[in-house]
């Protein structure tokens, strides 16, 4: 026992939750900001400010109807993975060759992880760096040991757990869904607890738009209706021109339409609406399924 505590300690390597529970996710959060965070700022300055060269497409990777543009804030929101996975690595004050390797492991987990993405480069990114730094400098090839030890480890490791990771964030959001369907006063303080654990973890985003269906492949598509929720007299008389010159159609309160996937995600995100919309409250799902998406509070 005293072996592994001398080795350990001579590969720097510590099981305590301040390494762990404070370095390791103080230095992922740098590096989901550096990435993702700041992407999302670029694209943002660059739509609503119409600067071109942020919202002009700089590479395209694929071909064909599998191509996918990419934008300077894109492309820095796509490393979010690598990103946060070096920057647990350095927290854990990994050497050169295992910090390196941890970028590869980064991807792979993130993509894997689904909506839990980044909690489980958390958790696989520390197992990865805790390997490689066992391994490191142990060998005459240590070039290609310690490489290879990372990102095994790393991505074997996520292919196994990472999915499950993902669900646990999704079953997160789900919660959070089933529980707007209660009654408001002990919704409100379910839905309360819950979101602020979740806003305290690395997920919260991810999970509640993964289980909303707001998946980026669903936010691209384009809208398939128009649904109108009520109309006065010269609101209907716009309606009916709307139809006369434009292809886009036009639901009225009780209609359902074609689209029934974008439908079904239209309803559950009117089911959130209650928990957020000034003066109104969530319908349940028939009453939004057959009259309209949402219920104003009548004035007391």
């Amino acid at each position: 026992m005293n072996g592994f505590r001398a080795f350990l300690k001579r590969k720097n390597i510590e099981f305590s939750a301040k390494r762990y529970g404070v370095d390791a996710l103080g230095a992922m959060a740098q590096g989901l900001f550096c990435t993702l965070l700041v992407g999302t700022i670029l694209n943002t300055l660059g739509t609503q400010f119409h600067i071109g060269f942020l919202s002009a497409t700089v590479v395209t990777v694929g071909t064909g109807e599998t191509a996918t543009a990419y934008t300077i804030g894109s492309l820095a929101s796509a490393m979010v993975g690598p990103a946060m996975a070096v920057a647990i690595g350095s927290a854990l004050q990994a050497p050169p060759l295992v910090l390196f390797s941890l970028v590869p492991v980064g991807f792979a987990t993130n993509i894997l992880g689904g909506a839990g993405g980044p909690l489980a480069v958390l958790v696989i990114a520390i197992i990865a760096a805790e390997c490689g730094k066992a391994v490191s400098k142990e060998t005459k090839i240590d070039i290609l040991v310690t490489p290879i030890v990372t990102v095994l480890a790393g991505i074997g490791v996520a292919y196994l757990v990472a999915p499950p990771i993902g669900k646990a964030a999704s079953w997160v959001g789900n919660l959070i869904m089933w529980a707007t369907e209660l009654q408001p006063f002990f919704m409100g303080i379910l839905v309360s607890v819950i979101v602020g654990i979740a806003l305290t973890l690395p997920i919260s985003s991810a999970a509640i738009c993964a289980a909303l269906g707001l998946t980026e492949d669903v936010l691209n598509l384009e809208i398939p209706y128009v649904r109108a929720l009520a109309m006065d007299g010269a609101g209907r008389r716009v309606l009916r021109e709307m139809r006369d010159l434009e292809t886009l159609p036009i639901i009225n309160a009780g209609q359902t339409p074609e689209d029934k996937d974008y439908f079904e995600l239209e309803l559950r995100a009117a089911g959130l609406y209650g928990l957020f919309g000034e003066g109104a409250v969530c319908a349940p799902p028939s009453r939004l399924r057959d009259e309209r998406i949402y219920v104003r509070r009548s004035a007391e």
